[in-house]
């Protein structure tokens, strides 16, 4: 929404002109609603869009067909505003290049998580109740198909084959009505919502799952699962961009019957679940984490803007 952003720069446009800036970082799409006023002040500066996503991707599913032409338009024509572009996985860098006919120069930032925050306890594995998590935004369209998808097709095969699983729901937004209505007739779910820190619902899981299935970017929540050490059970597209390997630090499902079997694979083989807990952090440390992202960041910004 333009106006909106409008709005909001507002309050902030007589401290932003006064400034000198080297490089200016755009968020999302969106934003090329503000780009001229913007390069008007500063002509001299490199523009950088750090696109989270490829819109017209991830909202074909929710928006007109002539709405997701104009978004792939805007995204078409990059390399005619920014310097340069980020992108979250090679997939995502890979759609742009062609989309731009490769006259944008794409830069890979994966999306990193706080591996100091969101701290190690491995101890705590084999301790856990016999629970499940989904972490995500509730209002977030792929997550809502996801975990409907997951309550009708792998959670019937889950409890009946253990009496005590649980799955807990936690995220921001309001649910759609057919999830709140699936959650109504299910068993052992519980929907949370919104909660100040998600680290104690991990930490009380054995597991937590992915089941996303459409969608562009990479997935946070995978992120911050490995980091705090839970083992995670994901769609392929709820895995991509991230450099996992399956059955090492992730299982990756993508069948009603494989998702429910990854899922009793760690709920009852502790050596499993042992080792993708220790082989997801030792990948959250060695790629994720966002000390060695800044760092690669600042070598590659270097080596392509200046």
């Amino acid at each position: 929404d333009t106006s909106t952003l409008l709005l909001d720069l507002i309050p902030l446009w007589d401290r932003i002109k006064k400034g000198n800036y080297d490089i200016i970082l755009f968020e999302h799409i969106q934003s090329l609603a503000i780009y001229h006023k913007i390069k008007k002040v500063f002509p001299s500066a490199k523009f950088i869009l750090d696109a989270h996503n490829v819109d017209h991707i991830l909202l074909k599913n929710e928006l007109a067909l002539k709405s997701i032409e104009a978004i792939k338009k805007q995204e078409s024509d990059i390399y005619k505003t920014f310097d340069l572009l980020f992108a979250c996985s090679e997939k995502d860098a890979s759609i742009f290049r062609h989309l731009n006919e490769n006259r944008v120069k794409v830069l890979v930032v994966p999306n990193g998580v706080d591996s100091t925050f969101n701290s190690y306890q491995p101890a705590l594995l084999s301790n856990r109740k016999m629970q499940i998590l989904f972490c995500g935004s509730l209002d977030y369209n792929p997550n809502s198909e996801g975990i409907i998808w997951f309550l009708q097709n792998v959670w019937p095969k889950l409890i009946k084959q253990f009496f005590d699983v649980t799955i807990s729901i936690i995220g921001r937004g309001t649910p759609c009505l057919e999830l709140i209505e699936i959650i109504g007739k299910s068993s052992g779910v519980n929907l949370v919502g919104e909660v100040a820190d998600v680290r104690p619902y991990y930490r009380n899981a054995q597991v937590a799952i992915v089941p996303v299935l459409h969608g562009s970017g990479t997935r946070l929540k995978i992120l911050e699962a490995m980091s705090l050490g839970i083992p995670v059970v994901s769609s392929s597209i709820g895995a991509e961009g991230i450099n996992h390997s399956h059955n090492q630090n992730i299982l990756i499902a993508d069948s009603p019957e494989d998702f429910s079997e990854s899922i009793v694979q760690v709920l009852q083989n502790f050596e499993l679940a042992e080792k993708m807990s220790i082989n997801g952090r030792n990948l959250i440390e060695k790629e994720y984490s966002w000390d060695v992202i800044g760092r690669e960041l600042e070598r590659d910004l270097n080596q392509n803007l200046i």
